[in-house]
C-alpha cells in the first residue's frame, strides 16, 4: 500500500458496516437487528405471493367494468332521449360503484 492509498483511506468516512460494528456514528444510522414477528402482523414472502394475484385480478376487473360502463353511458342516455340525464347517470353510477 502506498502512502497515497493510506491517506485516501484516512479521509474516507467509514462504511455503515464498520460504524455498526464499532458503535460509532449517530444512533439512527447504526444497524439494528430485526427480530421476526410470529404473531402474523407482518406477512411473509409466501403470503404476499399468494395475495398479489388476487389483488391484480380485482383491480383489473374493476378497471374493465369502469371502462365498459363509461363507454355505454352515452348509449344509455340516448335510449332516454334526454342528454341532460348524462351527468345524473354518471354521478349515480360513480356513487354506487
Amino acid at each position: 500500500m502506498t502512502t497515497t492509498d493510506a491517506a485516501d483511506r484516512a479521509r474516507r468516512p467509514p462504511t455503515s458496516r464498520h460504524r455498526a460494528r464499532a458503535g460509532q456514528g449517530p444512533r439512527h444510522l447504526r444497524a439494528r437487528a430485526t427480530v421476526p414477528v410470529s404473531d402474523g402482523s407482518v406477512p411473509t414472502h409466501r403470503q404476499i405471493l399468494r395475495i398479489l394475484p388476487g389483488l391484480i385480478l380485482a383491480l383489473s376487473l374493476a378497471t374493465l367494468n369502469q371502462t365498459m360502463v363509461t363507454l355505454a353511458l352515452p348509449t344509455i342516455v340516448g335510449e332516454f332521449h334526454r342528454s341532460d340525464l348524462l351527468a345524473w347517470l354518471v354521478s349515480a353510477y360513480g356513487n354506487s360503484a
